[in-house]
C-alpha cells in the first residue's frame, strides 16, 4: 500500500513540478499585460510614403522588449507587401485543374449527347427489330464494368488542394479557356492562312 502512496505522490508532484512554470509564466503574462507594461507598440506599421501597400517595422518596437532602455535597438527599414502575389505554380495549378474540370464537365455532357442521338437513330431505323439498342447499352455497361474490376485506380489526385493557395483568376481562365476549347473533332480543314506581308 504504501508502495502504491509513494508512486501516486511522485507523479503528482512530478505533474505540479512541470506545470507550475508554465502557471506562474502565464499569471505574469496576464499581470504585465493589465498593466499595460510596455505600451501599445506595434510590431509594423504602414508609413504614407509606401501608400498602404508595404509594411515595415515599427521604429519603436524595441521599446517593447526593452521599455527602460534610452535608446531601444530598431530592425532594418525593409518594407514587405501587405498582400502577397500569387505564386506563379499556385496559378498554373489553378488554372489547369480548372481547365480539366471543365472540359470533363463538357465531354460528358456531349457523351451524353451523342448516345442519346445514336440511340434514337436506331430506334428509328430498327422499330422492328430492338435488339441494336439493347446490344449498345449492354456494350457500354460491359465497358464500365471491366473497367472497375480491373482498374487499380481509385479517388483523385488531389495534392494541391491541400495548400490552401487558391488563385481565383486563374481559376476563371482555365474555365474560360475550357469553354473556348474545341472538343469534336474538324470536319474540314480550317481556313487558308493569310500571306505575312513583305
Amino acid at each position: 500500500m504504501s508502495a502504491e502512496l509513494s508512486r501516486r505522490k511522485t507523479l503528482v508532484f512530478s505533474v505540479i513540478a512541470v506545470l507550475s512554470p508554465l502557471f506562474l509564466l502565464a499569471v505574469l503574462e496576464v499581470g504585465l499585460r493589465a498593466a499595460h507594461y510596455g505600451g501599445e507598440t506595434p510590431l509594423f506599421e504602414s508609413p504614407e510614403k509606401l501608400h498602404g501597400l508595404y509594411l515595415v517595422p515599427a521604429r519603436r518596437v524595441g521599446a517593447r522588449y526593452f521599455p527602460r532602455a534610452k535608446s531601444p535597438p530598431s530592425p532594418p527599414f525593409d518594407a514587405f507587401l501587405v498582400r502577397k502575389p500569387v505564386h506563379g505554380i499556385t496559378a498554373r495549378i489553378n488554372f489547369q485543374s480548372a481547365f480539366a474540370v471543365r472540359i470533363g464537365e463538357r465531354l460528358s455532357a456531349e457523351r451524353e449527347q451523342a448516345t442519346t442521338e445514336v440511340l434514337a437513330a436506331v430506334r428509328d431505323e430498327d422499330a422492328d427489330r430492338p435488339g441494336t439498342a439493347l446490344v449498345l447499352q449492354e456494350k457500354a455497361l460491359e465497358v464500365a464494368d471491366f473497367y472497375q474490376q480491373t482498374s487499380t485506380a481509385r479517388g483523385h489526385w488531389r495534392g494541391w488542394a491541400s495548400s490552401g493557395r487558391v488563385s481565383t483568376s486563374a481559376q476563371r481562365a482555365g474555365r474560360r479557356a475550357a469553354d473556348a476549347a474545341r472538343t469534336a473533332p474538324l470536319r474540314e480543314l480550317p481556313d487558308q492562312r493569310r500571306a505575312i506581308p513583305s
